[in-house]
């Protein structure tokens, strides 16, 4: 089989390292599933001008120069026309692409293209399935392998499913690098099987359909009017690895890190004791834990770390020493 591979990030890169190993195995050896060539396309995504980009900046990228995989740029009309025009690959196998590939395109291929999506399809259909996974709370999530369906995104004929736990603590680069991992045998099988899969696809309800939507800085901002300690746990856990969490000192935004949420309970009486009318945003000092305790809806999390917006970031004794005083609440985040 000829493959066309679309990816854009570390998830992609893991996919297509599968795909590589199974192009490259000698002729004798036996093969999850023959692959006889297997070309990229990817975003150019290029850095300033003087700028040499890091190997993390396009994993798949990197990846297709060390393994001398030849790789078109998406961006470029050269690659469209090529796909177009040329007509050579059996099939399209797309993983965190993230972009939209047209009806003409699709038909272009004789098996179609086939898309690995970072949930259990319908529930969080969109942009950022794992982030918004691990924002809902969820404690198992899934990969899909699907059709591309013309026209919308996350749609089409489901093809394979694995269902995989999220542990309490996971984060979002962590989970994204672990479904990596099981989506590279789910791939393989769905490769090896695809006509059967193909007539016996795997039927959803649509009542349970969610969205994932894309994750922006707002995504990161706390609403202390509605922020449980939970919650604020997810959010650290799903945002740190890109908007990251925060809210305002003033007119000014404060990034939070290393952020306990809740607190042991301990620590919590000694602050409900200490500060009975704190008001939610409210920040102080615990001397003992070297954190700063914040008061949310349903209780107090520590924050380990800010970054105050324009400064350098400091401890949160160091923002003890500089912005509170006599450990009373002399500040309010918003």
């Amino acid at each position: 089989m000829r493959i066309l591979f679309f990816g854009s990030d570390k998830f992609s890169a893991v996919i297509l390292s599968e795909l590589y190993k199974n192009l490259s195995r000698p002729s004798s050896s036996p093969s999850v599933y023959p692959i006889k060539h297997l070309e990229v396309v990817t975003p150019s995504g290029r850095p300033p001008a003087g700028i040499h980009p890091p190997p993390s900046f396009n994993p798949v990228l990197h990846y297709s120069n060390k393994h001398n995989l030849k790789y078109h740029f998406w961006d470029k009309k050269e690659t469209r026309k090529m796909i177009l025009s040329k007509k050579y690959f059996d099939i399209g196998v797309v993983a965190a692409f993230g972009y939209y590939i047209p009806s003409e395109m699709i038909d272009s291929f004789p098996n179609g293209i086939i898309n690995m999506h970072g949930s259990l399809i319908p529930k969080l259909r969109g942009a950022a399935p794992i982030e918004n996974a691990i924002l809902d709370g969820e404690t198992t999530t899934g990969l899909t392998i699907m059709e591309i369906s013309k026209g919308k995104f996350d749609h089409g004929r489901v093809l394979s499913q694995e269902t995989i736990k999220i542990p309490r603590n996971m984060t979002s680069n962590e989970l994204r690098l672990h479904m990596a991992e099981i989506g590279r045998n789910l791939l393989m099988d769905t490769l090896a099987n695809l006509d059967y899969k193909k007539q016996n696809p795997i039927s959803i309800d649509e009542k349970l359909s969610s969205k994932a939507p894309k994750i922006n800085n707002s995504t990161g901002k706390i609403d202390f009017n509605k922020c449980k300690c939970q919650q604020l746990h997810n959010m650290q856990r799903a945002l740190n690895d890109r908007s990251g969490v925060w809210c305002k000192s003033g007119s000014k935004r404060v990034k939070l890190y290393n952020i306990i949420s809740p607190l042991d309970s301990s620590i919590v009486s000694r602050l409900q004791v200490a500060f009975p009318g704190a008001e939610l945003g409210s920040v102080c000092y615990i001397k003992e834990n070297s954190l700063l305790g914040l008061k949310l809806v349903d209780g107090w999390a520590g924050i380990g770390d800010l970054h105050i917006e324009y400064r350098t970031k400091i401890s949160a004794f160091e923002f003890h020493k500089n912005y509170l005083i006599n450990s009373t609440f002399v500040r309010k985040f918003s």
